[in-house]
Protein backbone atom coordinates (compact mmCIF):
# COMPACT_ATOMS: atom_id res chain seq x y z
CA UNK A 1 0.00 0.00 0.00
CA UNK A 2 2.54 2.52 -1.19
CA UNK A 3 -0.03 5.34 -1.25
CA UNK A 4 -0.04 5.30 2.56
CA UNK A 5 3.54 6.52 2.80
CA UNK A 6 4.04 9.95 1.23
CA UNK A 7 7.81 10.19 1.77
CA UNK A 8 10.04 9.63 -1.23
CA UNK A 9 13.45 7.95 -1.28
CA UNK A 10 12.94 6.16 2.01
CA UNK A 11 15.51 3.44 2.62
CA UNK A 12 14.09 0.52 4.59
CA UNK A 13 16.04 -2.08 6.54
CA UNK A 14 13.00 -4.36 6.73
CA UNK A 15 9.24 -4.38 6.20
CA UNK A 16 7.97 -1.96 8.88
CA UNK A 17 4.69 -3.82 9.36
CA UNK A 18 6.09 -7.20 10.40
CA UNK A 19 6.91 -8.64 13.79
CA UNK A 20 9.15 -6.76 16.19
CA UNK A 21 11.21 -7.83 19.19
CA UNK A 22 10.05 -7.43 22.79
CA UNK A 23 12.72 -4.76 23.23
CA UNK A 24 11.19 -2.70 20.42
CA UNK A 25 7.63 -2.75 21.79
CA UNK A 26 8.14 0.41 23.83
CA UNK A 27 9.36 2.25 20.71
CA UNK A 28 6.26 1.30 18.74
CA UNK A 29 3.29 0.99 21.07
CA UNK A 30 1.02 3.86 22.02
CA UNK A 31 -0.20 2.55 25.39
CA UNK A 32 -3.86 2.71 26.32
CA UNK A 33 -4.69 5.72 28.56
CA UNK A 34 -5.24 3.43 31.55
CA UNK A 35 -1.76 1.83 31.39
CA UNK A 36 -0.60 3.67 34.52
CA UNK A 37 -3.63 2.39 36.44
CA UNK A 38 -2.75 -1.15 35.34
CA UNK A 39 0.80 -0.64 36.63
CA UNK A 40 -0.63 0.55 39.97
CA UNK A 41 -2.87 -2.53 40.13
CA UNK A 42 0.11 -4.79 39.47
CA UNK A 43 1.91 -3.17 42.40
CA UNK A 44 -1.16 -3.49 44.62
CA UNK A 45 -0.72 -6.62 46.80
CA UNK A 46 -4.49 -6.91 47.28
CA UNK A 47 -5.08 -7.65 43.59
CA UNK A 48 -4.10 -11.18 42.51
CA UNK A 49 -5.07 -11.13 38.83
CA UNK A 50 -4.97 -8.32 36.29
CA UNK A 51 -6.87 -9.34 33.17
CA UNK A 52 -6.44 -7.81 29.71
CA UNK A 53 -9.45 -8.98 27.73
CA UNK A 54 -10.32 -8.40 24.10
CA UNK A 55 -10.79 -9.89 20.66
CA UNK A 56 -7.89 -11.19 18.61
CA UNK A 57 -5.68 -8.52 17.11
CA UNK A 58 -6.61 -5.67 19.45
CA UNK A 59 -3.16 -5.31 21.02
CA UNK A 60 -3.45 -7.40 24.20
CA UNK A 61 -0.13 -9.18 23.70
CA UNK A 62 1.67 -5.95 22.79
CA UNK A 63 0.40 -4.29 25.97
CA UNK A 64 1.34 -7.38 28.00
CA UNK A 65 4.92 -7.30 26.65
CA UNK A 66 5.10 -3.55 27.25
CA UNK A 67 4.04 -4.04 30.89
CA UNK A 68 6.44 -6.95 31.35
CA UNK A 69 9.35 -4.63 30.48
CA UNK A 70 8.27 -2.30 33.29
CA UNK A 71 8.90 -4.97 35.95
CA UNK A 72 12.40 -6.36 36.47
CA UNK A 73 12.53 -10.07 37.39
CA UNK A 74 9.02 -10.75 36.11
CA UNK A 75 8.40 -13.71 33.81
CA UNK A 76 6.69 -13.59 30.41
CA UNK A 77 5.02 -16.84 29.33
CA UNK A 78 3.50 -17.22 25.87
CA UNK A 79 1.02 -20.11 26.11
CA UNK A 80 0.03 -22.33 23.22
CA UNK A 81 -1.92 -25.59 22.94
CA UNK A 82 1.08 -27.66 24.17
CA UNK A 83 1.56 -25.75 27.44
CA UNK A 84 0.62 -27.42 30.73
CA UNK A 85 0.97 -26.64 34.43
CA UNK A 86 4.55 -27.98 34.51
CA UNK A 87 5.53 -24.75 32.76
CA UNK A 88 4.81 -22.92 36.01
CA UNK A 89 6.24 -25.47 38.49
CA UNK A 90 9.44 -23.54 39.24
CA UNK A 91 7.82 -20.12 39.17
CA UNK A 92 6.54 -19.81 42.72
CA UNK A 93 5.92 -16.41 44.33
CA UNK A 94 6.76 -14.74 41.03
CA UNK A 95 5.17 -11.98 38.97
CA UNK A 96 3.90 -13.71 35.84
CA UNK A 97 2.80 -12.16 32.56
CA UNK A 98 0.78 -14.87 30.82
CA UNK A 99 -0.37 -14.54 27.22
CA UNK A 100 -3.40 -16.47 25.93
CA UNK A 101 -4.56 -18.10 29.18
CA UNK A 102 -7.40 -19.75 27.23
CA UNK A 103 -4.91 -22.33 25.87
CA UNK A 104 -4.73 -23.91 29.34
CA UNK A 105 -7.59 -26.19 30.34
CA UNK A 106 -9.89 -25.13 33.17
CA UNK A 107 -8.24 -27.33 35.83
CA UNK A 108 -4.78 -25.93 35.04
CA UNK A 109 -6.12 -22.37 34.93
CA UNK A 110 -7.68 -22.72 38.37
CA UNK A 111 -4.46 -24.24 39.74
CA UNK A 112 -2.49 -21.30 38.38
CA UNK A 113 -4.94 -18.78 39.84
CA UNK A 114 -4.62 -20.42 43.27
CA UNK A 115 -0.82 -20.43 43.18
CA UNK A 116 1.27 -17.88 45.06
CA UNK A 117 1.96 -15.98 41.86
CA UNK A 118 0.68 -12.55 40.90
CA UNK A 119 -0.64 -12.90 37.36
CA UNK A 120 -1.22 -10.46 34.53
CA UNK A 121 -2.93 -12.32 31.72
CA UNK A 122 -4.56 -11.93 28.33
CA UNK A 123 -7.75 -13.63 27.24
CA UNK A 124 -10.29 -13.33 24.45
CA UNK A 125 -13.21 -13.35 26.91
CA UNK A 126 -13.25 -12.41 30.57
CA UNK A 127 -12.65 -15.23 33.08
CA UNK A 128 -14.32 -13.49 36.04
CA UNK A 129 -16.41 -16.57 36.92
CA UNK A 130 -13.20 -18.61 37.18
CA UNK A 131 -11.63 -16.00 39.46
CA UNK A 132 -14.67 -16.17 41.71
CA UNK A 133 -14.44 -19.97 41.76
CA UNK A 134 -10.80 -19.62 42.81
CA UNK A 135 -11.85 -17.00 45.40
CA UNK A 136 -9.26 -14.45 44.31
CA UNK A 137 -9.32 -10.71 43.71
CA UNK A 138 -8.99 -9.42 40.18
CA UNK A 139 -9.13 -6.32 38.00
CA UNK A 140 -10.32 -6.41 34.41
CA UNK A 141 -9.35 -4.13 31.52
CA UNK A 142 -10.85 -4.25 28.03
CA UNK A 143 -8.36 -3.80 25.21
CA UNK A 144 -10.46 -2.50 22.35
CA UNK A 145 -11.18 0.51 20.20
CA UNK A 146 -9.03 2.51 17.82
CA UNK A 147 -8.20 6.19 17.45
CA UNK A 148 -6.99 7.79 14.23
CA UNK A 149 -4.05 9.55 15.90
CA UNK A 150 -3.05 6.40 17.80
CA UNK A 151 -2.96 4.29 14.65
CA UNK A 152 -1.10 7.01 12.77
CA UNK A 153 1.52 7.24 15.52
CA UNK A 154 1.98 3.47 15.63
CA UNK A 155 2.55 3.39 11.86
CA UNK A 156 4.96 6.35 11.99
CA UNK A 157 6.90 4.69 14.81
CA UNK A 158 7.19 1.47 12.81
CA UNK A 159 8.38 3.24 9.69
CA UNK A 160 10.94 5.26 11.65
CA UNK A 161 12.24 2.10 13.33
CA UNK A 162 12.70 0.28 10.02
CA UNK A 163 14.02 3.12 7.86
CA UNK A 164 16.46 6.01 7.60
CA UNK A 165 13.71 8.47 8.57
CA UNK A 166 13.14 10.02 11.97
CA UNK A 167 9.63 10.02 13.42
CA UNK A 168 9.07 13.73 12.73
CA UNK A 169 10.09 13.23 9.09
CA UNK A 170 7.58 10.46 8.28
CA UNK A 171 4.57 11.69 6.30
CA UNK A 172 1.46 9.54 5.91
CA UNK A 173 -1.70 9.83 3.86
CA UNK A 174 -4.51 10.54 6.35
CA UNK A 175 -7.17 9.41 3.88
CA UNK A 176 -5.52 5.99 3.58
CA UNK A 177 -5.39 5.66 7.38
CA UNK A 178 -9.13 6.34 7.60
CA UNK A 179 -9.74 3.74 4.88
CA UNK A 180 -7.81 1.19 6.96
CA UNK A 181 -9.98 1.96 9.99
CA UNK A 182 -13.13 1.71 7.88
CA UNK A 183 -12.01 -1.66 6.51
CA UNK A 184 -10.61 -3.32 9.63
CA UNK A 185 -12.14 -1.33 12.52
CA UNK A 186 -9.93 -1.81 15.62
CA UNK A 187 -8.20 -5.02 14.49
CA UNK A 188 -4.61 -3.76 14.61
CA UNK A 189 -3.24 -7.16 13.62
CA UNK A 190 -5.38 -7.28 10.48
CA UNK A 191 -4.25 -3.74 9.56
CA UNK A 192 -0.58 -4.64 10.00
CA UNK A 193 -1.00 -7.92 8.11
CA UNK A 194 -2.62 -6.07 5.23
CA UNK A 195 0.12 -3.44 5.14
CA UNK A 196 2.82 -6.11 5.41
CA UNK A 197 1.40 -8.06 2.47
CA UNK A 198 1.07 -4.95 0.32
CA UNK A 199 4.36 -3.28 1.25
CA UNK A 200 6.97 -2.85 -1.47
CA UNK A 201 10.55 -2.00 -0.62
Amino acid sequence: MNSLILNKNVEYNFNPFGGISNEEISKILVPKPFINQIINDIKNPKIKIVELAGLKGRGKTSHLKYLNKEFINSHLILIDSTTNKKTFTDLIDKLLFVDSIHHLNLINRLALYKSNNKIILTTHITRFIEYKLANITYKKYSIKGIEFETLKTVLINRIALSSNFKQKEVKLNDKEINLLIDKFNDDYRAILNFLFDNFKL
